[in-house]
């Protein structure tokens, strides 16, 4: 929820790393603007329990610390400002970012195993967004999933949604949903935590049943 409290203050750069190398770059490039840049790191990204996220996943943690050096003196952005496709895929798009990056590209592997190919967009830069990649995606594939782990209302994902479908409404094959956790403050136990928030089964259901309209 709180990417959403930033986006609603003009001026302001907002971005949401989803891996150490997205991580070092933007914050590397963040430094070299004149802009305020807000950088949103997930604690369950870190290196807990043994050198593993939060959620017992491997994250490769080796950077690359030398390729940013070569674009700092560009005057177009690197990585600020650009959505990267981390998951190519002809039958639906899932935008995504942060922590349920790693959600959405779990899902699209299970789904896979079905035929259903799922193109997984890592928005990275939240304010201003990369709308221009994401519209090509939704008009090939015909069908959108925006996953946020913020609460459903008043989450960030409505206004991607919203902004995607001025340019690709006649292009859909299927209702658009935005994916959001329980509308509920977040609980201090662990695992009631973990049942608020999306879990890569649930976006598994709701890729199936847009795959079924």
């Amino acid at each position: 929820m709180i990417e959403s409290w930033f986006a609603n203050d003009p001026g302001l750069i907002v971005v949401a790393p989803s891996n150490p190398q997205d991580a070092y770059d933007l914050l590397v490039e963040a430094a070299k603007m004149n802009d305020p840049v807000v950088f949103l790191e997930h604690i369950g990204l870190y290196g807990l329990r043994g050198g593993k996220t939060g959620w017992g996943d491997s994250i490769n943690q080796i950077v690359n610390t030398t390729e940013i050096e070569k674009h700092l003196e560009s005057t177009e952005c690197y990585k600020i400002g650009k959505a990267e496709i981390i998951r190519g895929g002809e039958d639906l798009t899932l935008v995504t970012w942060g922590s349920m990056v790693h959600v959405a590209m779990k899902a699209a592997e299970i789904v896979a195993k079905n035929g259903i190919q799922v193109e997984v967009i890592d928005l990275r830069t939240l304010m201003p967004f990369d709308s221009q990649t994401l519209i090509e995606s939704v008009s090939k594939t015909g069908r959108l999933i925006t996953l946020q782990e913020s609460q459903w209302n008043g989450g960030l994902g409505h206004t991607i949604q919203s902004r995607i479908l001025e340019d690709c409404f006649w292009a859909l094959e299927t209702t658009p949903i935005v994916l959001g956790a329980l509308d509920t403050p977040v609980p201090f136990s662990p695992p009631l935590e973990d049942h608020t928030i999306i879990s890569k089964d649930y976006v598994v259901n709701a890729i199936n049943i847009l795959m079924e309209n």
